[in-house]
């Protein structure tokens, strides 16, 4: 599975990249939803995993840029401010999952387990 993993942290990226890793997937990670956008016309990918808040543009920008362009692709949002009600606003848009930062390793494999809706190799 090839996961593209979008933050403007860049260690955030890296430590999920290094899960990813561990987990038999391959990570692609993006600094923007621009460079996200980018990566997306021109590689196979098969879920997104992206920051809610970024400067500029953020995760409900990149959710609604692929819900328009590649319907069927799985987006799993995370978010330091993880209100209720921004879940609730994530899932109706079409994410597929929504975690919480800081998550755990087994929250984050869930999600993309629920995401893509098989389970991961061990």
């Amino acid at each position: 599975m090839r996961v593209l993993v979008v933050d403007d942290d860049p260690g955030m990226t890296q430590l999920v990249a290094e899960l990813l890793l561990e987990w038999g997937c391959e990570s692609v990670t993006a600094g923007s939803v621009d460079q996200a956008l980018a990566i997306l016309t021109g590689r196979g990918i098969d879920l997104v995993l992206s920051d809610l808040h970024m400067p500029r543009r953020n995760g409900f920008d990149l959710l609604r840029s692929v819900r328009e362009t590649w319907p069927a692709m799985p987006v799993v949002l995370f978010s330091s401010f993880p209100a209720p009600e921004t879940k609730k606003q994530a899932m109706d848009a079409g994410a597929r999952g929504f975690l919480a930062k800081p998550f755990s390793g087994r929250a984050l494999r869930e999600a993309l387990e629920s995401g893509i809706g098989r389970v991961l190799p061990s």
